[in-house]
Order: structure tokens, then sequence, then C-alpha cells
């Protein structure tokens, strides 16, 4: 409970719901940087390239200049510098690049030492600040050596917008993600409180309480419906035990009781020897009955959590209920009955055939016991009419039994079908009331099933097989 209750006071930024969303924002962050990254970099190739287009057209056209032509179109350049926004920038030397003659720039870059090639290089405007330029040497006919450049400022400017672009970005994101983060948080930590607090009211035993579902068809949805099915499953599996309970003090009461009434009626009255013996045998039988329901129970019980043999083997289904009706005709007919069998021969099944004899032979004593007709003009019961049959169906093999008896009514099947579920009208009658239950382990350890159908009149039991 403590760690129940801490769980619902957990600080919304510690919830699952928005780390993930921190997450995403920090990965977003970092893809929106490389992106514009990647942009300004290719923006910034493709202005250098133009720029050092411009600059070997301008370098090819000085080449053809004679010397005083070389001067006047330096003098008109230097001239436009101020005016125009795609300023030229030159260095004239005397064949030393430290002593420059002539033009704009102070100093000669150290970008610029190889011929040929152009580079970005960063100069000093006659302002102070510091700038970016395209440039290139050029090796004039008389020796000299000019520094022919073009200003890029827009490179600058490109990745101080791409910095500041990126600066915003980041706190738009970091502050929509706080907001997207406490509003999820909130969302999802009002579902799980609601989901906590309906775990607490189960847990002090109320199993029909229910988690909400929110309608959005989410994981939680589906969390929360994965849930209610094992919630309604542990509700049925509480209300069979305590019905098995109820029914094991009712059933086992009675045999009890008569064992002590025997036991405690040969200790109070003086009897013959005859007479003590055939007390302490009607003694015996009971304790008999008793360790044979204790053993159908356990054998229920093993069957159903998986603790037996499942060696499985093919064998002749076929030939095994023919032996099985035959075994039982001689009882049927001491009792009036009459038990047959209708089915395909040479049916081969693998499966354990231990275990389906056994679970057959129940439903056959079964139909012996209770399928008896009553009669119409009287409360005797007639003897019972029995069917037996064995088919082939799409997916495996059906066995079959039926009879003529009163029946079972559909909303009472499912109770048959449990341990200790025997009916009211059967209680008279010697049993245990695991016979079906035992059945329909055998069915679930084959991956079958056992299904009970009306014969009109009597049941028909169906224990359905797959190959």
């Amino acid at each position: 409970m403590m760690a129940l209750r801490t769980s619902l006071s957990r600080a919304w930024w510690r919830t699952t719901a928005f780390r993930l969303t921190a997450i995403v924002a920090a990965l977003f962050t970092i893809i929106s940087l490389a992106g514009l990254t990647a942009v300004y970099w290719q923006i910034s190739s493709v202005v250098t390239r133009k720029l050092a287009k411009n600059v070997f057209d301008e370098a090819r056209h000085i080449e053809s200049l004679n010397r005083q032509q070389l001067a006047d179109h330096l003098r008109f350049r230097l001239s436009e510098a101020g005016r125009t926004h795609d300023s030229w920038l030159y260095a004239l030397t005397a064949g030393d690049q430290k002593l420059i003659v002539a033009g704009n720039l102070g100093k000669w870059p150290s970008e610029l030492d190889v011929r040929g090639q152009a580079r970005v290089f960063r100069y000093t405007a006659r302002d102070g600040r510091e700038n970016l330029a395209v440039g290139a040497s050029v090796n004039l006919k008389d020796g000299r050596q000019l520094l022919v450049a073009q200003h890029a400022g827009i490179l600058r400017g490109l990745g101080q917008s791409i910095i500041w672009w990126l600066l915003i970005g980041a706190a738009l994101v970091l502050a929509s993600s706080v907001i997207i983060g406490l509003g999820l948080s909130q969302f999802v930590l009002a579902r799980i409180r609601a989901m906590m607090q309906t775990s607490q009211a189960i847990m002090t035993g109320d199993l029909s309480q229910r988690l909400q579902l929110a309608g959005t068809h989410d994981e939680l949805d589906d969390l929360a419906m994965n849930l209610n099915e094992m919630l309604a499953r542990i509700e049925q599996l509480m209300a069979g035990f305590r019905e098995v309970s109820d029914n094991i003090a009712h059933d086992l009461k009675t045999p009890l009781n008569r064992l002590r009434n025997k036991a405690e009626d040969a200790l109070s009255h003086e009897q013959s020897e005859e007479a003590y013996k055939k007390s302490l045998t009607e003694i015996l039988d009971e304790a008999d009955q008793l360790i044979r329901v204790f053993n159908s129970l356990l054998q229920v019980a093993r069957l159903e959590a998986g603790a037996v043999d499942k060696n499985k083997t093919e064998f002749d289904l076929s030939q095994l209920v023919q032996d099985l009706v035959e075994f039982y005709e001689p009882v049927a007919e001491e009792s009036g009955a009459k038990i047959e069998y209708h089915g395909e021969s040479h049916l081969l099944f693998k499966g354990n055939r231990q275990l389906v004899g056994q679970a057959l032979t129940n439903l056959i004593e079964n139909a012996l016991k209770y399928g008896g007709a009553r009669s119409t003009n009287s409360d005797m019961i007639e003897p019972a009419e029995i069917d037996v049959s064995v088919s082939r169906t799409e997916s495996g093999v059906r066995l079959s039994v039926g009879d003529r008896g009163p029946g079972i009514a559909v909303e009472d099947r499912d109770h048959a079908l449990r341990r200790f579920g025997r009916l009211d009208q059967s209680r008279s009658l010697p049993g245990t009331g695991l016979g079906l239950s035992l059945v329909g382990a055998v069915a679930r350890l084959h991956d079958g099933q056992i299904e009970l159908a009306s014969n009109e009149p009597g049941i028909l039991v169906y224990l359905d097989l797959p190959t």
C-alpha cells in the first residue's frame, strides 16, 4: 500500500510521459541542428562557388590588361567599393606579399599563399569589423602579384541567421515540450491514478471492480481491457472456489456423518460378531467412497495442472470405444438398461489412451446412473437407453454419449461441468460430482473441449478431440 501511495503522489516531471516528451524534444533539437547545419553548408557552398567564379572571371580579365589599363580598372573598382554590396577587394604587391603598394586590403591573407585556387578568408574592414571574402592571387606580366577578392558578407549573415533561428527553434521546442509533456503527464497520471485506486479497491477484496476505459483505444485502454478480462477470470475462479468449497462441505458431510453414526452405533450397542463385521464393512465402504472422492479430486487437479504423463501414442479409438461398450453391456443388462454403439471402424487417434478411456468410462457410468427416464404414470425410474458413438470431424474426432433421461437444463450445464457440480435432483444418488469435470480436464489436456446438448429427451455429451 505504501508503494501505491508513493506512486500516486509522484511528481509530473518524473513520469514516463514527460521523460518521453523530453527525449523526443532533444532528438528533434539534434535533428534540427543537423538539418540547419546541412542547409548552411549547402548554401554557403553554392555562394562560395558563385563568388569564386566571379573572382576567376575578374582575374582573367585583369591578366589581359596592360599596365595603364590595370591602373584605370583598379581605380574604378576601388571607387565603387563603398557603394555596392558586391564590393571588390584588391591588394597589389611589388613581388613581395608583405609589401602592398596599392589596393584596399591592408594585409595579404595567409589563406592565399597558393596561386590558382580560390579561398575564403577573413579580413578587417576599414570600420574595424571582421568580414569574409572569397579571393585568388594573380601573377601579372611584369612580375607583380595581385589579390582579387569579392566581399562575402552573405556567408557571415547566413551563419548568424542559422544560429539565431536555431536558438529560437530550440527555445520554442523546449517551451512546447515542457507544455506538452506537462499536459501528457497530467492526462496519463489521471488515468493511472484511477487505475491504481481501482486496484486498491480490488486488493481489499472487491473483485467486482473494473478498470474504466477512456475510449481512446490506446495502449492504456488495451491494458485496462486485458486486466478487466483477467479480473473477470479471477472473480470466476474465486466464485468457483467458493462453490467447490460449499459443495465439498455439502457432499462430504453426508458420508462423514454416516461413517460417524455407524461407528457410534457399533460402539453404543452390544452386537454379535456378525453384526460387528457388517458395521465395519459398511464403515469401510463409506471410507472407500471418501477415498474415491479425494482421488478423483486429486486427479482432476493434476490434469488441469498438466502434472500427468503427456506421452501420446497412436491407437484405434473406435476399438477402444467398442471394448468399453462391450465391458458395460453386462452391467447395463443387470439394471435393465440398454447400451449401443454406432460409429466408424479403424479410426486412429494420437493421444493418451488411458485418460481418453477413463473419460469415456465416466460418461458411460454417468449415463447408466442418471440416464433413466421417469415413468409418466409413477415416480419410477425406467432403465436407461444409452447411445455411444465415435466419428471423424474436420478438425479431429468426436466421441458422444447420449441418454433418454431427464437431461440437464441449459442454465445448469455450466454448473454441471464444474467440480462437485451436482444438480439438486441427483444429490440423492451416489456419486462424487467430479465425473464431467474430469472429462473436461482430459479434453483440455488434448486441446479439445466438452459440450452438453439436448438429446430430446435426455442429455448428449460431446467430447471433441483435435488430431
